[in-house]
Protein backbone atom coordinates (compact mmCIF):
# COMPACT_ATOMS: atom_id res chain seq x y z
CA UNK A 1 0.00 0.00 0.00
CA UNK A 2 1.30 3.46 -0.93
CA UNK A 3 1.08 5.93 1.90
CA UNK A 4 0.19 9.54 1.22
CA UNK A 5 1.74 12.28 3.29
CA UNK A 6 0.34 15.71 3.86
CA UNK A 7 2.78 18.47 4.76
CA UNK A 8 2.85 22.23 4.50
CA UNK A 9 3.72 23.17 0.93
CA UNK A 10 3.28 19.60 -0.37
CA UNK A 11 -0.01 18.81 -2.12
CA UNK A 12 -1.95 15.82 -0.84
CA UNK A 13 -1.34 12.69 -2.89
CA UNK A 14 2.28 13.54 -3.87
CA UNK A 15 5.04 11.07 -3.16
CA UNK A 16 7.57 12.34 -0.65
CA UNK A 17 11.35 12.05 -0.86
CA UNK A 18 12.64 11.68 2.73
CA UNK A 19 16.30 12.29 1.75
CA UNK A 20 15.75 15.80 0.46
CA UNK A 21 12.36 16.63 2.10
CA UNK A 22 11.13 17.79 -1.33
CA UNK A 23 8.43 16.43 -3.58
CA UNK A 24 9.84 14.04 -6.18
CA UNK A 25 8.29 16.06 -9.01
CA UNK A 26 10.12 19.17 -7.80
CA UNK A 27 13.41 17.28 -7.49
CA UNK A 28 13.07 15.93 -11.04
CA UNK A 29 12.31 19.41 -12.34
CA UNK A 30 15.43 20.84 -10.69
CA UNK A 31 17.65 18.08 -12.10
CA UNK A 32 16.26 18.66 -15.55
CA UNK A 33 17.34 22.31 -15.40
CA UNK A 34 20.92 21.43 -14.43
CA UNK A 35 23.01 20.18 -17.39
CA UNK A 36 24.59 16.78 -16.94
CA UNK A 37 28.39 16.78 -16.63
CA UNK A 38 30.12 16.11 -19.92
CA UNK A 39 32.45 13.11 -20.10
CA UNK A 40 36.12 13.73 -20.65
CA UNK A 41 37.35 13.29 -24.18
CA UNK A 42 39.20 9.99 -24.45
CA UNK A 43 42.67 9.17 -25.59
CA UNK A 44 44.58 12.43 -25.62
CA UNK A 45 48.01 13.32 -24.30
CA UNK A 46 48.86 15.95 -21.69
CA UNK A 47 52.53 16.07 -20.70
CA UNK A 48 54.68 18.46 -18.74
CA UNK A 49 57.52 20.25 -20.51
CA UNK A 50 60.09 18.05 -18.79
CA UNK A 51 58.26 14.88 -19.85
CA UNK A 52 58.07 16.18 -23.40
CA UNK A 53 61.78 16.99 -23.59
CA UNK A 54 62.63 13.55 -22.23
CA UNK A 55 60.51 11.75 -24.83
CA UNK A 56 61.99 10.25 -27.98
CA UNK A 57 59.19 11.60 -30.15
CA UNK A 58 60.08 15.22 -29.32
CA UNK A 59 63.61 14.79 -30.65
CA UNK A 60 62.34 12.92 -33.66
CA UNK A 61 60.14 15.92 -34.45
CA UNK A 62 63.09 18.22 -33.71
CA UNK A 63 65.38 16.67 -36.34
CA UNK A 64 62.51 16.25 -38.79
CA UNK A 65 61.83 19.98 -38.43
CA UNK A 66 65.45 20.81 -39.28
CA UNK A 67 65.07 18.93 -42.57
CA UNK A 68 61.75 20.62 -43.28
CA UNK A 69 63.04 24.21 -42.98
CA UNK A 70 66.70 23.91 -44.01
CA UNK A 71 66.33 24.30 -47.78
CA UNK A 72 63.85 27.17 -47.54
CA UNK A 73 66.01 29.10 -45.07
CA UNK A 74 69.18 28.84 -47.14
CA UNK A 75 67.58 29.44 -50.52
CA UNK A 76 65.72 32.54 -49.30
CA UNK A 77 69.02 34.02 -48.14
CA UNK A 78 70.75 33.38 -51.51
CA UNK A 79 67.94 33.76 -54.04
CA UNK A 80 69.05 37.15 -55.39
CA UNK A 81 72.60 35.92 -55.96
CA UNK A 82 71.34 32.76 -57.68
CA UNK A 83 69.08 34.72 -60.04
CA UNK A 84 71.79 37.18 -61.02
CA UNK A 85 74.84 34.88 -61.24
CA UNK A 86 73.42 31.51 -62.17
CA UNK A 87 70.34 32.53 -64.16
CA UNK A 88 71.56 35.80 -65.64
CA UNK A 89 68.71 37.90 -64.26
CA UNK A 90 68.82 41.63 -63.55
CA UNK A 91 68.97 43.08 -60.01
CA UNK A 92 65.39 44.34 -60.39
CA UNK A 93 64.21 40.89 -61.36
CA UNK A 94 66.05 39.38 -58.39
CA UNK A 95 64.29 41.78 -56.01
CA UNK A 96 60.93 40.95 -57.61
CA UNK A 97 61.48 37.21 -57.21
CA UNK A 98 62.48 37.74 -53.60
CA UNK A 99 59.11 39.41 -52.98
CA UNK A 100 57.29 36.55 -54.72
CA UNK A 101 59.04 34.05 -52.45
CA UNK A 102 57.89 36.05 -49.42
CA UNK A 103 54.32 35.78 -50.65
CA UNK A 104 54.63 32.04 -51.19
CA UNK A 105 56.09 31.69 -47.71
CA UNK A 106 53.03 33.48 -46.31
CA UNK A 107 50.67 31.39 -48.45
CA UNK A 108 52.23 28.19 -47.18
CA UNK A 109 51.78 29.29 -43.55
CA UNK A 110 48.07 29.79 -44.22
CA UNK A 111 47.13 26.89 -46.50
CA UNK A 112 49.11 23.96 -45.11
CA UNK A 113 47.96 24.35 -41.48
CA UNK A 114 44.39 24.69 -42.76
CA UNK A 115 44.78 21.54 -44.87
CA UNK A 116 46.29 19.57 -42.00
CA UNK A 117 43.41 20.59 -39.71
CA UNK A 118 40.81 19.60 -42.29
CA UNK A 119 42.52 16.24 -42.92
CA UNK A 120 43.17 15.83 -39.16
CA UNK A 121 46.80 14.86 -39.77
CA UNK A 122 49.96 16.92 -39.49
CA UNK A 123 52.33 14.00 -39.91
CA UNK A 124 51.06 13.21 -43.41
CA UNK A 125 51.45 16.82 -44.57
CA UNK A 126 54.98 16.95 -43.18
CA UNK A 127 55.81 13.73 -45.02
CA UNK A 128 54.48 15.16 -48.28
CA UNK A 129 56.37 18.42 -47.68
CA UNK A 130 59.69 16.65 -47.13
CA UNK A 131 59.20 14.32 -50.10
CA UNK A 132 58.37 17.18 -52.48
CA UNK A 133 61.28 19.27 -51.18
CA UNK A 134 63.65 16.35 -51.68
CA UNK A 135 62.59 16.03 -55.32
CA UNK A 136 62.95 19.77 -55.93
CA UNK A 137 66.36 20.08 -54.25
CA UNK A 138 67.57 17.00 -56.11
CA UNK A 139 66.48 18.56 -59.43
CA UNK A 140 67.99 22.01 -58.79
CA UNK A 141 71.63 21.18 -59.79
CA UNK A 142 70.41 19.73 -63.09
CA UNK A 143 68.20 22.78 -63.77
CA UNK A 144 71.04 25.19 -62.97
CA UNK A 145 73.50 23.29 -65.14
CA UNK A 146 71.06 23.40 -68.06
CA UNK A 147 70.27 27.07 -67.45
CA UNK A 148 66.60 26.20 -67.12
CA UNK A 149 65.22 29.46 -65.74
CA UNK A 150 61.59 28.34 -65.38
CA UNK A 151 62.47 24.94 -63.91
CA UNK A 152 64.84 26.46 -61.35
CA UNK A 153 62.31 29.06 -60.19
CA UNK A 154 59.51 26.48 -60.05
CA UNK A 155 61.57 24.30 -57.69
CA UNK A 156 62.51 27.29 -55.53
CA UNK A 157 58.88 28.47 -55.36
CA UNK A 158 57.69 25.03 -54.22
CA UNK A 159 60.45 24.76 -51.59
CA UNK A 160 59.60 28.16 -50.10
CA UNK A 161 55.87 27.35 -50.05
CA UNK A 162 56.51 24.19 -48.01
CA UNK A 163 59.03 26.02 -45.84
CA UNK A 164 56.33 28.44 -44.73
CA UNK A 165 53.86 25.61 -44.24
CA UNK A 166 56.31 23.66 -42.08
CA UNK A 167 56.60 26.62 -39.72
CA UNK A 168 52.85 27.20 -39.66
CA UNK A 169 51.89 23.61 -38.83
CA UNK A 170 54.35 23.06 -35.99
CA UNK A 171 52.38 24.61 -33.05
CA UNK A 172 49.30 22.48 -33.77
CA UNK A 173 51.47 19.38 -34.27
CA UNK A 174 53.14 19.93 -30.89
CA UNK A 175 49.75 20.50 -29.23
CA UNK A 176 48.53 17.16 -30.57
CA UNK A 177 51.67 15.35 -29.46
CA UNK A 178 52.31 16.82 -26.01
CA UNK A 179 49.23 18.82 -25.00
CA UNK A 180 47.84 22.28 -25.67
CA UNK A 181 48.76 23.61 -22.22
CA UNK A 182 52.52 23.60 -22.98
CA UNK A 183 52.47 24.34 -26.70
CA UNK A 184 54.13 27.73 -26.17
CA UNK A 185 57.08 26.19 -24.32
CA UNK A 186 57.52 23.25 -26.69
CA UNK A 187 57.30 25.50 -29.75
CA UNK A 188 59.89 27.81 -28.20
CA UNK A 189 62.29 24.89 -27.82
CA UNK A 190 61.44 23.69 -31.33
CA UNK A 191 62.41 27.06 -32.79
CA UNK A 192 65.97 26.36 -31.71
CA UNK A 193 65.97 23.77 -34.50
CA UNK A 194 64.99 26.54 -36.92
CA UNK A 195 67.84 28.70 -35.56
CA UNK A 196 70.28 25.80 -35.76
CA UNK A 197 69.33 25.19 -39.40
CA UNK A 198 69.79 28.87 -40.21
CA UNK A 199 73.04 29.49 -38.35
CA UNK A 200 74.77 26.13 -38.70
CA UNK A 201 73.47 25.52 -42.20
CA UNK A 202 74.42 29.07 -43.20
CA UNK A 203 78.02 28.61 -42.08
CA UNK A 204 78.33 25.35 -44.00
CA UNK A 205 76.61 26.82 -47.07
CA UNK A 206 78.93 29.85 -47.15
CA UNK A 207 82.07 27.76 -46.62
CA UNK A 208 81.16 25.36 -49.44
CA UNK A 209 80.14 28.27 -51.70
CA UNK A 210 83.47 30.08 -51.17
CA UNK A 211 85.40 26.88 -51.82
CA UNK A 212 83.52 26.17 -55.05
CA UNK A 213 83.79 29.79 -56.16
CA UNK A 214 87.57 29.68 -55.75
CA UNK A 215 87.70 26.38 -57.63
CA UNK A 216 85.50 27.59 -60.52
CA UNK A 217 86.03 31.39 -60.77
CA UNK A 218 84.58 31.72 -64.27
CA UNK A 219 80.94 32.78 -64.67
CA UNK A 220 80.57 30.05 -67.26
CA UNK A 221 80.95 27.56 -64.40
CA UNK A 222 78.78 29.51 -61.99
CA UNK A 223 76.30 26.63 -61.74
CA UNK A 224 79.00 24.69 -59.88
CA UNK A 225 79.03 27.22 -57.05
CA UNK A 226 75.81 25.78 -55.62
CA UNK A 227 75.85 22.19 -56.84
CA UNK A 228 77.66 20.72 -53.82
CA UNK A 229 75.51 22.77 -51.46
CA UNK A 230 72.29 21.42 -52.92
CA UNK A 231 73.67 17.90 -52.68
CA UNK A 232 74.40 18.07 -48.96
CA UNK A 233 71.12 19.88 -48.21
CA UNK A 234 69.34 16.90 -49.72
CA UNK A 235 70.71 14.65 -46.95
CA UNK A 236 68.88 16.23 -43.95
CA UNK A 237 65.66 16.46 -45.99
CA UNK A 238 65.69 12.75 -46.84
CA UNK A 239 66.61 11.90 -43.24
CA UNK A 240 63.72 14.04 -42.00
CA UNK A 241 61.33 12.22 -44.32
CA UNK A 242 62.27 8.81 -42.94
CA UNK A 243 62.10 10.09 -39.36
CA UNK A 244 58.56 11.30 -40.06
CA UNK A 245 57.46 7.76 -40.89
CA UNK A 246 58.30 6.61 -37.36
CA UNK A 247 56.95 9.54 -35.32
CA UNK A 248 54.16 8.14 -33.11
CA UNK A 249 51.07 10.31 -33.47
CA UNK A 250 48.50 7.95 -31.94
CA UNK A 251 48.28 8.09 -28.13
CA UNK A 252 48.27 4.30 -28.03
CA UNK A 253 51.60 4.20 -29.85
CA UNK A 254 53.06 6.32 -27.06
CA UNK A 255 51.35 4.83 -24.01
CA UNK A 256 51.15 1.10 -24.77
CA UNK A 257 53.98 -0.72 -22.94
CA UNK A 258 56.53 -2.41 -25.15
CA UNK A 259 56.46 -6.18 -25.33
CA UNK A 260 59.66 -8.19 -24.67
CA UNK A 261 62.06 -7.96 -27.61
CA UNK A 262 60.22 -5.09 -29.33
CA UNK A 263 62.56 -2.94 -31.43
CA UNK A 264 60.13 -0.42 -32.87
CA UNK A 265 56.48 0.12 -33.79
CA UNK A 266 54.82 1.90 -36.67
CA UNK A 267 51.25 3.03 -37.36
CA UNK A 268 50.34 1.99 -40.92
CA UNK A 269 48.22 3.98 -43.35
CA UNK A 270 45.17 1.81 -42.59
CA UNK A 271 45.56 2.75 -38.87
CA UNK A 272 46.83 -0.71 -37.91
CA UNK A 273 49.75 -0.99 -35.50
CA UNK A 274 52.85 -2.73 -36.85
CA UNK A 275 55.21 -4.09 -34.21
CA UNK A 276 58.72 -5.35 -35.01
CA UNK A 277 60.14 -7.84 -32.51
CA UNK A 278 63.22 -10.04 -32.77
CA UNK A 279 63.57 -9.50 -36.52
CA UNK A 280 59.96 -10.44 -37.08
CA UNK A 281 57.10 -8.11 -37.88
CA UNK A 282 53.55 -8.45 -36.66
CA UNK A 283 50.49 -6.36 -37.58
CA UNK A 284 48.12 -6.28 -34.64
CA UNK A 285 44.46 -6.88 -35.32
CA UNK A 286 42.07 -4.27 -34.01
CA UNK A 287 40.87 -6.74 -31.38
CA UNK A 288 44.43 -7.41 -30.17
CA UNK A 289 45.22 -3.71 -29.94
CA UNK A 290 41.97 -2.96 -28.09
CA UNK A 291 42.63 -5.79 -25.62
CA UNK A 292 46.12 -4.49 -24.85
CA UNK A 293 44.84 -0.94 -24.49
CA UNK A 294 42.05 -1.86 -22.08
CA UNK A 295 44.49 -3.94 -20.02
CA UNK A 296 46.85 -0.97 -19.86
CA UNK A 297 44.05 1.35 -18.74
CA UNK A 298 42.92 -1.05 -16.00
CA UNK A 299 46.46 -1.50 -14.68
CA UNK A 300 47.04 2.24 -14.75
CA UNK A 301 43.81 2.94 -12.85
CA UNK A 302 44.79 0.46 -10.15
CA UNK A 303 48.25 2.00 -9.82
CA UNK A 304 46.71 5.48 -9.73
CA UNK A 305 44.35 4.57 -6.91
CA UNK A 306 47.11 2.91 -4.89
CA UNK A 307 49.41 5.92 -5.25
CA UNK A 308 46.69 8.38 -4.22
CA UNK A 309 45.37 6.44 -1.22
CA UNK A 310 45.22 8.51 1.94
CA UNK A 311 47.02 7.31 5.10
CA UNK A 312 43.67 6.20 6.53
CA UNK A 313 43.23 3.85 3.58
CA UNK A 314 40.59 5.90 1.75
CA UNK A 315 41.36 6.53 -1.89
CA UNK A 316 41.42 10.14 -3.04
CA UNK A 317 38.87 11.09 -5.67
CA UNK A 318 40.18 10.88 -9.22
CA UNK A 319 40.38 14.11 -11.19
CA UNK A 320 39.51 14.61 -14.83
CA UNK A 321 42.57 14.06 -16.93
CA UNK A 322 44.45 12.02 -14.30
CA UNK A 323 43.80 8.65 -15.84
CA UNK A 324 45.49 7.53 -19.06
CA UNK A 325 43.21 7.88 -22.03
CA UNK A 326 41.44 10.95 -20.64
CA UNK A 327 42.13 14.67 -20.50
CA UNK A 328 40.52 17.98 -19.77
CA UNK A 329 37.65 18.99 -22.04
CA UNK A 330 39.45 22.08 -23.28
CA UNK A 331 42.48 20.13 -24.47
CA UNK A 332 43.22 20.04 -28.18
CA UNK A 333 43.45 16.53 -29.63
Amino acid sequence: MVRHHTQRGVPNGKKFDRTTRLPIESKQLDSALVPAPQPARPECVEMTLVESLKSLQFWMIYFMFIGAVLAGLLILSKIQTIIQNQLGGSPQEAVKMNAVLGGLNLLGRLLLPLSSDLLKTHKLIYGISLAVQAVCVGFLPTALHAGNYSGTLACIFIICFFYGGSLGMMPAFLADQFGASIVGATYGVMLTAWALAGVGGGFIFSAVYNQQHAKYPSLDMAYMWYEVNFRWILGPIVLGFFITLFIPTNVRDVKLPRVPGELFRLRLINDRLFRFTKWRGHILTREEEETEWQAYLENSKIAEKESETHPNGVAAPAKSGDLPGSCELNSVV
